[in-house]
C-alpha cells in the first residue's frame, strides 16, 4: 500500500514538535524524523511519541557531529521505505491544519509530481503572526516519489533545497500547515538569532554546542531574552502582526480573512504572550508589542 510519509528533520525544537507530532500523527500513515544533536527536550518528547504510535513514529537521534539542514533531510530520504511513495517535507515547528485533510488525500488519489504546500507564519505568540498568512516556499512541499525516484537534499548558501530532476512542481497558497517558527522559547529564538547574522557576514562563526548549552541553560537569561525580543520586533524579513486578536490591535491586513488557526493551537496551553504597553492609542499607525511574557516552563 502507497503509504503518505512525513518527513521532518528537527534540532533543539522539543517545544514545538510535540505540537507538530499532535497535529500530523492521526493523519498520517508514517511519520519519519531526524534529530540532529538535539540538547533539549526534542529526544523526549520523540520518546513520548514513540510510545503512542508505535507503529506510525520512527526517529533517529545523531548525537555526534551536526548533520545540518540539508543532510538531515538526505538522511530521512534514504531510510524510506518501499510503500513510502507519497512524501511531505516539512519542518519540526509545522502544525498542520486538520481541515486540510480531504486536501491532503485528494493529493494521493490523483497524484501531482509535485506541490509546495501553502504555509502562515505565526510569529512571538498563537495570537501573532508574521506578515506572510499565505505563502510557500521551497522547503515544504508534497512530492509523489514515483516521479522522482532520485531525489536529493543539498545545501544553497544558508537554505536546503532539493534537487527534483524532471519534476514539475506547481504551488498553492492556502496553508496547509502553520508554520511557528517564531513560537519558540528565547533561547531557541536567540539562537536563530545568531544563525541569521552569521549567514549574513554580521559573525564570524555560527553558534557552537557549547554556546547553545551555555544559553539553553539559563545564563544571561535577561541578555537572552533581549535578543529575542529584537529578533521579534526588528526582524525585516518578518513583521509581527496582531493577526488573531481582533479589531482593537489594527494590522495591515485588518480587511483580510485570517486561515483558521488548527485545533492543536487553540487547545495548546498558553505559553508566550505578546504584552502591549498600557494606555496605548490604538488608532491611527500599528502599534507594535513590548515584550513577551513567558507564562509556564517549556522543554
Amino acid at each position: 500500500m502507497a503509504k503518505k510519509t512525513v518527513l521532518i528533520p528537527a534540532a533543539n525544537d522539543g517545544y514545538v514538535l510535540d505540537l507538530c507530532l499532535a497535529s500530523i500523527l492521526p493523519h498520517f500513515e508514517t511519520v519519519l524524523v531526524y534529530d540532529d544533536c538535539s540538547i533539549d527536550g526534542t529526544l523526549q518528547v520523540l520518546k513520548l511519541w514513540k510510545g503512542r504510535y508505535p507503529t506510525k513514529l520512527f526517529y533517529w537521534h545523531q548525537a555526534q557531529a551536526q548533520a545540518g539542514w540539508g543532510q538531515a533531510r538526505q538522511c530521512l530520504v534514504e531510510r524510506l521505505g518501499p510503500d513510502d511513495r507519497h512524501l511531505f517535507f516539512i519542518d519540526a515547528d509545522d502544525v498542520f491544519c486538520e481541515d486540510q485533510i480531504d486536501s491532503i488525500n485528494a493529493l494521493v488519489d490523483s497524484p501531482q509530481q509535485g506541490l509546495y504546500v501553502g504555509l502562515a507564519e505565526m510569529w512571538g505568540d498563537f495570537n501573532h503572526t508574521t506578515q506572510r498568512l499565505y505563502h510557500h516556499d521551497q522547503c515544504h512541499f508534497y512530492i509523489d516519489r514515483a516521479a522522482c525516484p532520485r531525489l536529493e537534499w543539498t545545501m544553497r548558501g544558508s537554505t536546503a533545497k532539493a534537487l527534483l530532476p524532471g519534476v514539475r512542481m506547481r504551488a498553492t497558497r492556502i496553508p496547509m500547515f502553520f508554520h511557528i517558527k517564531g513560537v519558540k522559547p528565547d533561547w531557541r529564538l536567540s539562537i536563530r538569532a545568531y544563525i541569521r547574522r552569521f549567514w549574513r557576514g554580521k559573525r564570524k562563526k555560527p553558534p557552537t554546542v557549547a554556546e547553545m548549552v551555555q544559553v539553553a541553560a539559563g545564563e544571561e537569561s535577561e541578555r537572552v531574552h533581549t535578543i529575542a525580543m529584537q529578533f521579534l520586533l526588528t526582524s525585516r524579513q518578518d513583521r509581527i502582526t496582531p493577526t488573531y486578536l481582533g479589531d482593537d490591535y489594527p494590522h495591515p491586513r485588518k480587511n483580510a480573512n485570517p486561515p483558521k488557526r488548527p485545533d492543536v493551537i487553540l487547545k495548546a496551553p498558553e505559553t508566550f504572550r505578546m504584552v502591549y504597553a498600557e494606555g496605548r492609542d490604538i488608532t491611527g499607525e500599528y502599534e507594535k508589542p513590548v515584550d513577551r511574557r513567558t507564562l509556564r516552563s517549556t522543554p
